[in-house]
């Protein structure tokens, strides 16, 4: 199924289901940088680099899209990497999808990590 044709409610599960593992993906810094080049690598190219990288997160994304469990998504050696190029050929032309994407690289871009620390001066009076 493609992602512009699940709408309604379950548009909204599937975003739900879909947000931490698009996020985790597009984070990758090597990723991210593949998907921006000019002119844009082959669509086999993105998807070697994105199963080599992330295998968790694309076998959740690819079965939310097919209406599957992700704990249970057990797709064949035929059919991931056609399910990926699919995915890949989808957002890639789809202007909608790729705003999307870009949009979560933003908000990972302007988050900080790690704990918050003031700077304190210590002063021992005796």
């Amino acid at each position: 199924m493609k992602l512009s044709e699940i709408k309604g409610v379950d548009a909204i599960d599937a975003i739900a289901d879909m947000l931490d593992p698009i996020t985790a993906i597009m984070a990758d810094d090597e990723i991210r940088k593949l998907m921006s080049m000019t002119p844009r690598p082959s669509t086999l190219t993105i998807a070697t680099k994105i199963m080599k990288r992330k295998k968790k997160e694309i076998l959740e994304i690819l079965a939310v899209m097919h209406g599957e469990n992700p704990e249970t998504f057990n797709p064949s050696l035929l059919e991931l990497p056609i399910m990926l190029v699919n995915l890949i050929n989808e957002v890639q032309n789809n202007e909608e999808l790729m705003s999307l994407f870009r949009s979560q690289h933003q908000m990972i871009s302007n988050v900080s990590f790690g704990a918050v620390m003031g700077n304190t001066e210590e002063t021992e009076i005796m």
